[in-house]
């Protein structure tokens, strides 16, 4: 599940690039996810 989180966010940092606010609304929600997980 590690490796599908960090292969979302390479995809998502490249496209971050170009809109670096919805990286940071993207972020924002895929955090609260991955903690959700480790729990």
């Amino acid at each position: 599940m590690v490796s599908n989180l960090n292969h979302t966010l390479e995809i998502e940092k490249r496209q971050g690039n170009i809109s670096k606010i919805q990286y940071s609304h993207y972020q924002a929600i895929i955090y609260p996810c991955s903690i959700e997980i480790v729990v």
